[in-house]
């Protein structure tokens, strides 16, 4: 009976929670209907660019938005984590001298933490009751993310919102390129984990401890929702969300500090590729700063674009853009 009375306490927090990311993102989304018009859109059309030029201008703006019909469910997601996959796994092949300024860091604190792996579970608390508690809320911790993430897919079936749909599909999306990336990782280091052994966590001996599934898991959804709804409360909800759990992994001496610093910046690399690679702009959310000082002209920001180059309204719908100029790197 006790156990039936937990379950049930269990499922309506995991349903409270996804139920509040989703309203915190539905707060946060931008009423279309609403808004005012700008000077620039409702001045008259630009009678020095002939319909010939507007119409090229038009159709190079149009190629920088992604096709809707690509992020749907069915064989367009298949084809998008294929692509996915694809991305991720050359990613290193394509990396330049000027990614130093964030994969250096990023080498020196993993470093950091390897370093002093083993010194971190003998001064955690061994207590069976504690490690299930922290156990049990890094799996809620997960389930509440990918709750959110349907529950915004699921929202948007009754509120015809797609960027809410968008939303939905590209966490699910993110979490599966995420997961598939871990696991393969899991298998060829082989580590394992602080309770297994003599907890030293010893690599290529067998194991699967790095690096973290929840933390890869949980960082790629909140990656894509805070980058879909860039408002505060989203990415301290999300991000957050997203700690706790990793923390929670550690507390509850499942993985070293190392496997959920590496897994957390896997996830949210992730889920920063799935955005930037089927977001459409049109429909809202942020847009994303480059890593490095000096990127590529791989990716365009359309929303900066239109802020920087000075866009221009035309009676025929297209919107004139001076984008040959004003490239935003990647």
């Amino acid at each position: 009976m006790k156990r039936k009375r937990a379950n049930i306490l269990v499922i309506s927090f995991l349903i409270a929670v996804a139920q509040s990311y989703s309203m915190i993102c539905v707060a946060q989304t931008p009423d279309h209907t609403k808004r005012s018009l700008s000077p620039s859109e409702t001045a008259a059309p630009d009678t020095s660019l002939d319909s010939a030029e507007v119409a090229d201008q038009g159709k190079v703006a149009g190629n920088l938005k992604p096709d809707s019909s690509s992020v749907s469910l069915g064989i367009p997601l298949l084809k998008n984590l294929v692509s996915d996959q694809k991305a991720i796994w050359t990613s290193p092949f394509h990396l330049r001298w000027a990614d130093g300024s964030w994969l250096f860091p990023l080498a020196a604190v993993t470093g950091g933490f390897l370093a002093t792996d083993r010194a971190v579970p003998p001064a955690l608390s061994t207590d069976p009751k504690k490690l299930n508690r922290y156990t049990s809320f890094s799996n809620y911790g997960v389930y509440s993310l990918i709750g959110a993430g349907g529950g915004l897919y699921v929202w948007s079936k009754i509120s015809h919102d797609d960027h809410q749909r968008e939303t939905g599909i590209l966490a699910g999306e993110a979490a599966i390129d995420s997961v598939a990336v871990d696991t393969t990782l899991k298998y060829a280091f082989g580590r394992e984990r602080p309770n297994q052994g003599q907890g030293l966590g010893n690599f290529f001996d067998h194991g699967v401890s790095f690096p973290s599934d929840h933390a890869v898991a949980a960082w790629s959804i909140a990656s894509v929702i805070a980058h879909e709804y860039p408002g505060p409360l989203t990415q301290v909800a999300v991000y957050g969300m997203a700690t706790a759990v990793s923390a929670s992994r550690v507390l509850g001496r499942q993985h070293f500090p190392t496997d959920v610093v590496v897994g957390a910046a896997i996830g949210w690399l992730i889920g920063r590729q799935v955005y930037r690679a089927h977001h459409d702009p049109e429909l809202g959310g942020g847009g994303w700063d480059p890593l490095s000082s000096a990127g590529s002209p791989a990716t365009w920001d359309l929303h900066s674009c239109r802020s920087i180059a000075g866009c221009t309204r035309h009676s025929n719908g297209w919107e004139h853009c001076d984008i040959s100029i004003h490239k935003l790197w990647a």
